[in-house]
């Protein structure tokens, strides 16, 4: 039984393109939102996409084929100049805003997707949604701080390769339809659509969608192997422009960037943070365990002049540093053996307790100047032993060091500290009898001071973090008590540096008796050098209040946000992609190819048989001519042969426009009445009257 079909459906957007850029804006609101490290904002970016998205399929399937659909370019643009005026009111809508100064612009064409997928009704609006979409990954590009962002935007444009070779298809069939072309009579399958009848006639490479998609993946390969030449041609020019990106906040950022070690921005909360294990430490109790270490310290927050790898085999490197200072000064050492297991690959350095001698399995890591370790590839090593040193006395430190090696100045460097901070250091400090004392008298100040908060608002811009949090708003994350802890003992004369890590708050343990190291767990505290005691930890959050909710090491992210699980659906779904639009693709080139002649045989066959006729009459053919116009043109010159010749062009013609490709009998057959017609006309060229 024949099938019924609409014979006009294939002119309208069906429900795989609504599913195509449903998909491509998700993937763009939620790689946005991750940028900014605030998902929950992503995810009601996604929703609402999603909801608009759908509503505009239902709106397109009540309104098609009416003269709606041709107003709809102008009612879209209506919604999304809509979107572009009332974006900044629409922000605060979003918890924690967190599209503000320098990323408004995000936020803004995120509030343009939304209101223009309730606005879709065409192949014309469909497309036009990538061009938010496009923009939005340019800066999640240029911020830089979510690196799985370029598997979204993979993703996003297979999604809208497709999305283009569909629509190109609709487009060609409507340029068809115009011209007047119809596939007619008892050849005719008339069960099919007319897209299928027309990819079965001399439209088909036209109308199929083989060179939108190949020209989709030619952007997405100069995207992938381009782009990083681009970075680097720019890279000069570049380095000149300064841009504040948003800061993540997912835990590590809130203290400090992984990825890199020689900045720290300090006050720029709320911290999102989350319970998901990120290593396992073997240790003889809890201790604080370092990853990078910071020294100067201005308004806009800490960099550090010892961040700089001094070589690739850190096993080489200990031997010949263990001579350090911080090693020599610890009068009563304590060796403790550790070992970090990773289990997750967001672990970019190994978390060190106390001063580092000794580490195995260390091909895949790089040491810097302050014996702090980076690993190469994350993921890579499963399991870090090393040795370490500690001061094993039982008095407490009492005087700290007064000279400093050369090029470490900073520990005592007061520059950057502001006067009331330097002041409130020497007031809380005045009754200590030496420097230990001196030290724990600051420490209680700060705990006094101000509250524990780990969704405290970040620090207005202009504004100094330190002098800010101990004044003013009273409240703040470790950052923040670390920074003030370091930079007053430093207005005391004492050498402190400002340190980050992991710590084990909860305590939790696996079933062999190893710290399981939590996400929310990374913290930063003070470290001040002592005579006899070396590096000494201040941790001015151990007897600070704590704002419910905001809590030293607790959690306020879903694990399943933090996780892998999103991006390893992702990169599932993804990869499906890949191979369905790599399915379809090979389908779509290889359904008219045969092994035998190709129509580009034919043409040449043509050229032949045009070049003969030009040569017996001396007369080109034009380009405006018919076949059969030329032949007419030049009868009278072809000396007796025009039958043979009009038979010929007859011939070209049927199989020019026949829905099937020649033969090899008949390019055989066509050759062969060429060179006849060839020796049959008399060589010279007659005279043209």
């Amino acid at each position: 039984m024949k099938r019924t079909v609409d014979q006009y459906a294939d002119l309208h957007p069906s429900g795989l393109d609504y599913l195509l850029t449903a998909i491509s804006g998700a993937l763009t609101a939620y790689a946005a939102g991750m940028s900014v490290a605030n998902p929950t904002a992503g995810w009601i970016f996604v929703v609402l996409s999603l909801l608009g998205v759908w509503i505009s399929f239902a709106v397109m399937r009540t309104i098609r084929g009416t003269g709606l659909v041709r107003w709809n370019g102008f009612i879209y643009t209506a919604g999304v100049l809509a979107a572009f005026f009332s974006a900044p009111s629409l922000m605060d809508l979003i918890p924690d805003n967190p599209f503000k100064a320098q990323i408004f612009v995000c936020g803004l064409l995120l509030w343009m997707l939304v209101f223009g997928s309730y606005l879709i009704w065409s192949d014309q609006t469909l497309l036009f949604q990538a061009v938010p979409s496009i923009a939005v990954f340019g800066l999640v590009g240029c911020y830089d701080t979510y690196r799985d962002a370029t598997w979204l935007f993979f993703g996003f444009l297979l999604c809208f390769a497709t999305l283009l070779a569909r629509v190109h298809g609709r487009t060609m069939l409507k340029q068809a339809k115009e011209s007047g072309y119809s596939q007619s009579g008892e050849r005719m399958d008339r069960s099919a659509t007319e897209l299928e009848r027309m990819r079965s006639g001399p439209w088909k490479w036209v109308a199929g969608p083989q060179w939108a998609l190949g020209s989709a993946f030619v952007v997405i390969l100069f995207s992938f192997l381009g782009a990083p030449i681009i970075r680097e041609s720019v890279q000069g020019v570049a380095g000149a422009v300064r841009v504040q990106a948003p800061i993540n906040r997912s835990s590590a950022s809130a203290v400090a960037s992984s990825l890199d070690p020689t900045a720290m921005r300090i006050g720029a909360g709320p911290n999102a943070v989350a319970d998901l294990p990120v290593f396992r430490a073997s240790l003889d109790r809890p201790r604080y365990m370092r990853t990078q270490v910071y020294q100067t310290y201005a308004p806009t927050g800490w960099t550090s002049i010892t961040a700089q790898p001094v070589g690739d085999r850190t096993d080489v490197v200990l031997n010949r540093s263990n001579s350090r200072r911080a090693i020599v000064s610890i009068k009563v050492p304590k060796t403790i053996d550790f070992e970090i297991e990773p289990i997750t690959s967001r672990l970019g350095c190994v978390p060190v307790p106390g001063e580092l001698t000794q580490l195995d399995n260390s091909d895949n890591t790089t040491i810097r100047q302050d014996a702090t370790i980076t690993i190469i590839t994350t993921g890579k090593t499963t399991l870090f032993k090393g040795r370490s040193i500690v001061s094993g006395s039982s008095n407490d430190p009492t005087d700290a060091i007064r000279t400093v090696p050369a090029g470490m100045e900073a520990l005592l460097s007061t520059t950057g500290i502001r006067p009331s901070v330097y002041d409130l250091a020497n007031r809380s400090a005045a009754s200590g009898s030496n420097d230990y004392e001196r030290a724990q008298l600051i420490k209680r100040e700060i705990e006094r001071r101000v509250k524990y908060n780990l969704l405290a608002a970040a620090v207005p811009a202009g504004l100094d973090p330190v002098e800010t949090f101990l004044f003013e708003t009273k409240e703040g994350y470790c950052d923040l008590f670390a920074s003030a802890m370091t930079v007053m003992a430093r207005s005391v004369g004492i050498p402190a540096r400002m340190v980050v890590g992991y710590y084990p708050i909860s305590g939790e343990k696996d079933d062999d008796g190893r710290y399981v190291i939590l996400e929310s767990e990374k913290h930063a505290w003070a470290e001040l050098f002592f005579e006899n005691h070396g590096w000494v930890v201040f941790d001015a959050t151990e007897g600070a209040e704590a704002v419910p909710g905001g809590e030293r090491g607790s959690a306020n992210v879903s694990s399943l946000a933090s996780s892998g699980a999103i991006k390893i659906a992702l990169d599932v779904l993804i990869g499906i992609g890949i191979v369905v639009v790599l399915v379809l693709t090979g389908r779509a080139i290889f359904r008219g190819v045969h092994l035998g002649p190709s129509r580009s045989d034919l043409d040449r066959e043509y050229l032949r048989f045009a070049d003969v006729l030009a040569r017996a009459s001396g007369k080109a053919r034009n380009f405006d001519q018919t076949p059969s116009e030329y032949v007419a043109q030049v009868l009278g010159f072809l000396n007796g042969q025009g039958d043979k010749a009009v038979a010929l062009n007859s011939k070209f013609e049927r199989l020019f426009y026949s829905n099937q490709d020649p033969t090899k009998e008949d390019i055989k057959d066509i050759r062969s009445q060429i060179l006849t017609l060839k020796s049959n006309i008399k060589t010279s060229r007659p005279k043209v009257a």
